[in-house]
């Protein structure tokens, strides 16, 4: 049983076809999952050192909207290409061979727990996008999950490393948490019908000067660190 408004497959195959062939054939979901996995992870490591500051997770999310928002899409396949994904890249640029092991399983814990909580809470009369579900999503998806997720990881990472449980597990959920809380929403739009219609329409190409001119006036507003009040008169 799926949400108020979650597309079909014949309807998907109809209006994006190369979408569905991607999402409805379990290698190429696989590989799909690995990749944006991947991807995503690589582009939180990379924020976080290009910005001196604390990690943000934006993977778990995209995997748990993608599940919830594509019902009929095989789940298994689509885990087993996040975890995938998840330990290749951690491989490459965890700290630690224990953290290598164990953030993988922790957010693959993370996403199967908010998937069940949000399933069994989640009003399905409705769409996922309503503001009951919202509340819903985040509270399990911004907090009850990424809690379970850090308390895990951060007492294996102890128990193996030695690391202070405390400040591991703190970083740990404001990771996970802080990146559900900015990108959830980005992504929820991108998987509502209206969303997914202006995504994969002519119309997609005027995103990007408008995106452009908001990351450029983004960047200039925090970069100009000595002009602290900026923003207030360049918005």
């Amino acid at each position: 049983m799926s949400f108020t408004g979650s597309p079909a497959p014949d309807r998907l195959a109809r209006q994006a076809p190369f979408a569905a062939a991607w999402l409805y054939h379990p290698p190429s979901l696989f590989a799909l999952a690995a990749v944006l996995t991947a991807a995503l992870t690589l582009a939180a490591h990379f924020l976080r050192a290009a910005e001196a500051g604390h990690p943000i997770t934006f993977a778990n999310v995209a995997a748990l909207i993608t599940l919830l928002r594509f019902p009929t899409i095989d789940r298994r396949w689509a885990l087993a290409g996040a975890a995938t994904g998840f330990a290749v890249t951690y491989t490459v640029i965890a700290a630690s061979p224990a953290i290598a092991v164990i953030r993988p399983m922790a957010n693959l814990l993370e996403i199967i727990l908010a998937l069940a909580a949000a399933e069994r809470w989640c009003n399905r009369a409705v769409p996922l996008s309503a503001p009951q579900n919202l509340a819903v999503m985040l509270l399990v998806a911004g907090a009850l999950a990424p809690i379970a997720a850090a308390t895990f990881g951060a007492g294996a990472v102890a128990l193996i490393d030695g690391a202070p449980f405390l400040p591991l597990q703190r970083d740990w959920f404001a990771a996970d948490a802080f990146g559900t809380i900015i990108a959830g929403p980005l992504f929820l739009v991108g998987s509502v019908t209206r969303g997914r219609d202006l995504i994969w329409s002519r119309r997609c190409y005027e995103i990007v000067p408008i995106a452009a001119v908001v990351a450029g006036v983004t960047f200039l507003i925090f970069e100009i660190a000595h002009i602290p009040a900026l923003f207030l008169i360049f918005p």
